[in-house]
């Protein structure tokens, strides 16, 4: 027993040195995707931030990043081509929220088979926007559109939202409360719920340093129940972690999606 009481005071104090290390890695990181503290709020995790970096993805440098994610589809896409490829025939309109350049729409054409007239509409920051524009004219997509403001949901019948949810400070349920129109359906996806409280940590993702949400799942569902969704199906994704080193009570080992349609269907 002493042996043991021994080594966890040894590893208490070697706390302040792992994280002074893990701190010089975190400022520098250009190609991983890293976390770090815990936070009560996105204004607390942004103000920890270090000056080696922007803070926030609204820049041209996060703009180029995930190009090899185009026209590709990974493992946990396919739960989202199936509840799209269900929906198709009431689904002629999507709004993808935090859609970056359309890096979905691109990996997603070539299963969804929508009647004439479907429109994709990508909402994102101003140097996504730019930059997916740019790139929709490359391509010379025609059905594909770019905005900035969210309230263009208003109408639409499918709400997107695939890695993106944890970088809104805002409750989704709160912006879609003052929208006149809400989409029947909601997929949500590459989101990093937990059974735990809701906190805040820092993102480093190479080109910025990012506040990032990381959510209770029954508080999610809660919300969005107040506004009029359900949840019909959720689903584990395997392929993310969000690691917070020196707090692994808070750590996932997974994300989440899920599929929610408005309770009068």
């Amino acid at each position: 027993m002493g042996d043991v009481v021994s080594r966890f005071k040894n590893l208490r104090l070697l706390r302040p040195f792992l994280g002074y290390i893990y701190d010089r890695r975190f400022e520098n990181n250009r190609d991983s995707n890293l976390f770090r503290g815990v936070f009560n709020s996105a204004a607390e995790a942004a103000a920890s931030a270090p000056q080696t970096r922007p803070l926030g993805y609204d820049q041209p440098a996060a703009a180029a990043m995930y190009r090899d994610f185009i026209d590709r589809v990974a493992l946990s896409d396919y739960p989202v081509l199936y509840w799209m490829q269900r929906l198709a025939g009431g689904v002629q309109s999507v709004l993808d929220y935090g859609g970056h350049v359309g890096i979905k729409y691109y990996a997603y054409a070539p299963f969804l088979r929508w009647p004439d007239g479907s429109s994709w509409t990508v909402c994102d920051l101003p140097a996504m926007v730019r930059a997916g524009r740019e790139l929709s004219e490359e391509r010379r997509t025609q059905n594909l559109r770019f905005v900035t403001d969210f309230a263009e949901v208003n109408g639409k019948d499918l709400l997107l939202c695939s890695g993106s949810l944890q970088y809104m400070e805002e409750p989704l349920a709160t912006q879609l409360g003052r929208v006149a129109q809400r989409p029947p359906h909601v997929i949500l996806n590459v989101t990093p719920l937990s059974d735990g409280p809701t906190f805040f940590t820092l993102n480093s993702i190479g080109t910025a340093f990012c506040p990032y949400k990381v959510q209770n799942f029954a508080e999610l569902v809660s919300q969005m129940g107040t506004v009029g969704y359900e949840l019909v199906d959720h689903w584990t994704v395997d392929s993310k972690m969000c690691i917070v080193p020196l707090h692994p009570e808070r750590s996932l080992h997974a994300y989440t999606g899920m599929y929610l349609r408005a309770k009068q269907l």
